[in-house]
């Protein structure tokens, strides 16, 4: 189970870091450019950035009781 909360740490802070500096090789996504369409670009930001700060305090509290 620990390796869940290590993974959701990492992949929480790599979805921070994307809504924070929106790096063109994964801003121009396919898939990021339909979140943009439907949210407009902050929407997007807030959406990448809350998800990904759940994901990090969920790993932690993971790492935390194991």
């Amino acid at each position: 189970m620990i390796w869940l909360g290590v993974f959701l740490i990492v992949w929480g802070g790599a979805t921070v870091l994307t809504a924070a500096f929106k790096p063109p090789f994964l801003w121009n996504n396919p898939k990021i450019q339909g979140f943009v369409k439907a949210f407009k670009e902050t929407g997007t930001m807030v959406l990448l950035g809350v998800i990904g700060l759940a994901a990090v305090i969920g790993g932690i509290a993971i790492v935390v009781a194991n």
